[in-house]
């Protein structure tokens, strides 16, 4: 993901879901799930050669399919990325990330962003562009600028009250932080199309100090 940014604003921590603009719901109920950081542990004895905690990912996707939320919302560090103890590439770790989860839940719509695993083996998003751009742009998401395949928003189905937006924080040029014109843009897009409830979700946590 090359070409920097005008504004960028910084996170810290690990893991975050902002909600915006909550309003009343409609009667009728759905929902969606949110789960990351499933990699393997290097600290483990028996280290899962495809840099996935298989057996965890494995029975979250089998809950997913039983309960058919409308879509999942995964915030980063899906594979532990490339180290001496894992054999397969980051390329080949999606490829395992991406077939587990489409035997165990089938159909279902992921919305992923990066976490900093992500960039071990990969710093430039190229084998993440490869792997998940074409199923987020087949389920229509909005990109921002110069960002696809990494930031975006996306309206739910059936749902158009209800949005959510990702944020990739692992640009090279802006390690760290989002891209926070393009978030203005995203919410005011939003918001013109009626939008009452957006939920924001990125792999590290907003740090009010920068904000």
């Amino acid at each position: 993901m090359k070409g920097p940014a005008k504004r960028f604003i910084g996170f810290a921590g690990a893991c975050v879901l902002l909600v915006l603009g909550i309003s009343e719901l409609p009667a009728a109920t759905w929902s969606f799930a949110v789960a990351g950081d499933d990699r393997t542990d290097l600290r483990a004895n028996k280290v899962d050669p495809s840099g996935i905690h298989t057996e965890i990912l494995t029975k979250l996707m089998q809950a997913l399919s039983a309960d058919k939320p409308a879509f999942l919302l995964f915030t980063g560090d899906l594979v532990y990325g490339e180290s001496v103890r894992i054999p397969q590439k980051i390329a080949e770790q999606f490829d395992s990330w991406k077939k587990l989860a489409a035997t165990h839940a089938p159909g279902l719509i992921i919305l992923p962003v990066r976490g900093n695993h992500e960039t071990n083996g990969d710093p430039e998003g190229v084998a993440w562009s490869a792997a998940f751009e074409p199923n987020l742009t087949s389920n229509k998401v909005s990109y921002f600028p110069g960002q696809k395949g990494f930031s975006y928003s996306y309206i739910a189905p059936g749902h158009p009250e209800t949005a959510v937006i990702a944020l990739d924080q692992y640009n090279p040029e802006a390690l760290h932080k989002v891209d926070l014109a393009g978030l203005e843009n995203a919410l005011k897009a939003l918001k013109a199309k009626g939008v009452k409830n957006i939920f924001v979700y990125a792999h590290e946590e907003a740090d009010r100090k920068s904000v």
